[in-house]
Parts: C-alpha cells; sequence; structure tokens
C-alpha cells in the first residue's frame, strides 16, 4: 500500500525515513488519520508513504515490518511533523534518541525489494478467483462479506452476496478479493471468520445445523446490484445507486444473459412505473444505457472486432435495432418524456435596468479595483 500527495516524481532515487507505529494491532485507523492529514501537513510538498501490508483478512491487517512503515518528501521538517497524528511515535532515530540529527535512513534501493515483494504478494491474493469460488470483499461499502464469484473477467468480477432477505450482486476488482475457496461449502456464510470455522471444529454435527439457515434467502430474490467505491459515502436518499437503470441493465444483461433490447427495455419500463429505480429525464437516456451495455457487456465480448452498435445490427439481424420511441411505446401512460424539452435561455437585459449594488459590493468591488 502506497500513499502518495503531489508529485513524487521528484523522489525518485530519495532514501527513505522509517516511521514507527505506537501500536500494531491499531495500524489500519493509523493509516486512516495519517491519509487525511497528509495535505494539512505537507501543502505544496511532495510525500510519499509506502505501508508493507503482508496480510489482509477479517480484522486482520498485518505489517511485514511488524510496527514501521516507510516515508520520504522534499521537505524534511513535514516528515518530523507526521508525529502529530495520533497512532505515529515519529521517525526513527538512532538509540531512539529523538534528535532530528540523529534520524535513520533507508536506500531507495532496498525499500523497492520490499515494495516489489508486497506487490507480488498482492496479487497471488487473488489467484485462482474464478465463477464459483467463495470470496471476501476486502474494501468498500460491502467490506468483510463473503459472498460467491458469478463472473469474472477483465480483472473484475461480479460478487454474489447472499444474505437472509436479499441477495446483493457487487461489481468490484479482483484485486479487492480474498480467495476464500478452501472453506467447505456448508460453512460459506455470507459472515465466515475464524468464529464460524471454531464453532464447526468444537460442534461437528450441530455447528453446520446452526448456520445452515443463513446459506439460503429467507424470503423472495431481490438482487441488488451495487458499485465498490474506494470512499463509500452512506446513501440516505430513497434511491439509492443501486436503484438506478444502470445496475438493473447490468443485472439483466451480465447475470440473467437477456440480450434483447426491447426485452431488457420492457423490464425497465416496468421497474420504472412501479418506482422501483429511479427515473431518468427522458427515455433517450434509458436507450442509450441499454445500447451502452449491450455493446460493452455482451457483443464485444462474443466479438472483439465489432465497433459500435450499428455493426451489432448488421452482424445479427434488424431485432436488435430499436429506439427511444419504441421504449415509449410500450407504456403510454408512463410519464417520460421521450426527451428533454431544451429551454432557451436569453441572456439579454434591458438596458434601462438599474444593477443594484449593497454598500458591502460597493466596498467589494473598491477593494478589487484599488
Amino acid at each position: 500500500m502506497i500513499f502518495t500527495y503531489k508529485d513524487v516524481s521528484t523522489l525518485q532515487g530519495r532514501a527513505w525515513h522509517i516511521l514507527e507505529l505506537r501500536n500494531p494491532r491499531m495500524i489500519e485507523p493509523t493509516l486512516r488519520r495519517l491519509g487525511k492529514a497528509l495535505p494539512t501537513i505537507f501543502r505544496d510538498d511532495p510525500v510519499e508513504i509506502f505501508v508493507p501490508v503482508a496480510k489482509r483478512d477479517l480484522d486482520v491487517f498485518e505489517l511485514s515490518t511488524q510496527d514501521c512503515i516507510f516515508g520520504r518528501s522534499t521537505n524534511f521538517q513535514s516528515l518530523l511533523r507526521l508525529k502529530s497524528v495520533t497512532g505515529i511515535v515519529g521517525l526513527m532515530t538512532l538509540a531512539d534518541s529523538g534528535r532530528a540529527s540523529d534520524v535513520l535512513t533507508w536506500a531507495d534501493a532496498d525499500v523497492q525489494k520490499l515494495i516489489a515483494t508486497a506487490e507480488e504478494e498482492f496479487r497471488q491474493r487473488a489467484i485462482g478467483i474464478e465463477p464459483g469460488t467463495f470470496v471476501r470483499i476486502l474494501n468498500g461499502q460491502m467490506r468483510d462479506l463473503c459472498g460467491v464469484a458469478e463472473i469474472v473477467d477483465d480483472g473484475k468480477a461480479v460478487v454474489r452476496i447472499t444474505l437472509r432477505t436479499k441477495s446483493i450482486l457487487l461489481e468490484t476488482p479482483i484485486r479487492n478479493l480474498l480467495n476464500l475457496g478452501q472453506v467447505p461449502k456448508e460453512q460459506r456464510v455470507y459472515y465466515y471468520g475464524p468464529l464460524v470455522d471454531q464453532l464447526v471444529k468444537d460442534f461437528p454435527d450441530e455447528g453446520p445445523r446452526l448456520i445452515e439457515e443463513d446459506l439460503h434467502l429467507d424470503d423472495a430474490d431481490t438482487s441488488v446490484e451495487v458499485t465498490d467505491e474506494p470512499l463509500p459515502v452512506p446513501e440516505t436518499k430513497k434511491h439509492s445507486r443501486q436503484r438506478t437503470v444502470t445496475a438493473l441493465v447490468k443485472k439483466l444483461v451480465m447475470l440473467e444473459n437477456q440480450h434483447n433490447p426491447i426485452e431488457i427495455a420492457k423490464v425497465i419500463v416496468a421497474a420504472l412505473k412501479s418506482g422501483e429505480i429511479k427515473a431518468p429525464k427522458n427515455l433517450f437516456i434509458v436507450y442509450c444505457i441499454i445500447k451502452n451495455l449491450l455493446l460493452k457487456e455482451h457483443f464485444r465480448k462474443v466479438d472483439p472486432s465489432i465497433r459500435n452498435y450499428r455493426e451489432v445490427i448488421h452482424k445479427y439481424g434488424n431485432g436488435y435495432k430499436f429506439s427511444a420511441q419504441q421504449i415509449a411505446g410500450l407504456d403510454p401512460e408512463l410519464d417520460i418524456p421521450v426527451q428533454t424539452p431544451q429551454v432557451r435561455l436569453d441572456h439579454s437585459f434591458p438596458a434601462t435596468t438599474p444593477v443594484q449594488h449593497s454598500k458591502r459590493n460597493r466596498r467589494s468591488s473598491m477593494s478589487l479595483s484599488e
């Protein structure tokens, strides 16, 4: 894991300093505070922080260096100020003297070897993930939940997380997944962890029965697709990002293998009418979403030589030809325009209209002109 701020290209070849962490069991919250503090401490100076992560799992964040991370910057004084971040002791010094003149450095060549090792371990973490593999989500709004990879392609995966009352479809990079393929099928609940494993070991007969009901949905299968984000923000609106035309079309194309645009449009129109998904400004937007996702998520994967949707119609027939007007005709009572009427903006003002300025505005204008 590497934190960068500003242009770090000027730091190439520069020696690193060793930052000592106060508590190895509180690494993750310390790193969050560090990331937020970098812009305030360094301002216009570049800084690079390398965190040699050795292992990531449920409630596990271990470093290969135990309690040390590395940092370098063009501003040495700002590096010294990092000790103001809660959880960071400061720069490591000779014999723990604490003096700036005794700060230890680490050659860039040696740190680059550690970086290469960490990157390889990072790649190894997701090796072997394929459709049907049981995985854990490492970052994002579904962090620490477990599910089954249903689609794996081009560095991304769609993971189905089966909760008690709904099934969530999460699209995320493969590198954000931890391969848990070794977990027995009878233990593959969304909250799998060491406690589940220990429960089955302690009670071989009764343990699996206690968690068996959590392997399946209680109610009707209600699938929702979410998009994983590096810094997820809780949704407070009635229609969250899961309830959009894009999410529903992705689900239909990628997971339910529906490739007929009119049939997809029928499902979208029904969902719009029921209020299941948020209504766009016009149906031309719906038309573009269906066309673009069919092209990207299906036809180009079948035939990479296809460049645009016109070639899809030419190759596969007029059955794939449709329009926004056809979508509107599926339900005339749907209160969404085919296209949003454009409003003409008139930027002319009557010459006789006086412009009123407050006293504050007049003073501001005078100070600016001066």
